[in-house]
């Protein structure tokens, strides 16, 4: 199934509105994707993946986010931060434990776009594979993490 398909098979409007936690967009729900302001802040790809995102959330059963652990660091002991947002993710529903979650499919996508986009620039490749690693990390099931990287 190719991306476009994808996201119209599941999602029927865009609109403004509200979402918990200062997220750039999230599912209204009904075939709705409720976009934020901050949504325009990030990349074209950005937008595109979180839109892909999204679309995972209105399927039946919803796709629902996981607890951030507590702590939520990064190799460096770092808090892990939304972006734009700058929200700290330790224990919030921010993460996942499945390779086909949301955050699941927009690695395989953002890992697709590096590895096999035969038009686009080296710039958008190289963010792609960072986003890619980016989100990776909020997999928090280390089984789930390693199918991922093993399809890289």
């Amino acid at each position: 199934m190719k991306y476009a398909q994808f996201f119209y098979r599941r999602v029927s409007r865009l609109q403004f509105g509200y979402c918990a936690n200062g997220a750039t967009a999230c599912a209204g729900g009904y075939g709705a994707i409720n976009l934020s302001f901050g949504f325009f802040r990030i990349s074209r790809v950005e937008r595109l993946s979180l839109l892909l995102h999204e679309a995972r959330h209105l399927e039946p059963g919803g796709w629902n986010h996981e607890i951030c652990p507590r702590p939520f660091l990064d190799s460096n002991r770092q808090p892990i931060v939304s972006r734009p947002e700058n929200i700290r993710l330790a224990g919030l529903p921010a993460c996942d434990s499945s390779p086909l979650s949301a955050y699941g499919i927009q690695i395989i996508f953002y890992r697709n776009l590096a590895e096999n986009c035969e038009n686009c620039t080296a710039e958008l490749k190289s963010e792609s594979a960072e986003n890619a690693l980016r989100f990776l990390i909020r997999i928090i099931n280390k089984s789930a993490q390693g199918i991922l990287q093993s399809d890289y």
